[in-house]
């Protein structure tokens, strides 16, 4: 059983690793990492047209939600983008993200992690 020291750090290890990849990503998606806004929330990339929320594929719906925030603070159109370890395993989370995107009108990204 996993105890309340070892889920935090697994927490925040999967955080460190979310930031790495918000680094690594940035350039690509031609956007500035960890910006924070006016009330003190931080949008993880942001392009000149786009406020994008990275997280890992099963934080899905988060993501979405948090997509949505800041795209209503920053005017920009909202996106999430997951970190994807195993497509196979993770196909569940992808689909239900795909679903409600699609319904909501925002783009969906997927980038393979290590």
């Amino acid at each position: 059983m996993n105890t309340a020291e070892e889920i935090i750090r697994r927490a925040r290890y999967l955080r460190a690793r979310e930031l790495d990849e918000c680094r690594r990503l940035g350039p690509k998606y031609a956007a500035a990492v960890e910006v924070t806004l006016w009330d003190r929330t931080r949008v993880d990339l942001l392009s000149e047209t786009q406020a994008i929320e990275v997280d890992w594929a099963s934080k899905w719906a988060e993501a979405i939600g948090q997509a949505a925030w800041y795209a209503i603070v920053t005017g920009r159109r909202p996106a999430v983008l997951l970190l994807v370890r195993d497509v196979h395993q993770e196909a569940r989370y992808i689909y239900r993200a795909t679903a409600v995107c699609q319904r909501l009108g925002m783009e969906l990204l997927l980038e393979d992690v290590d």
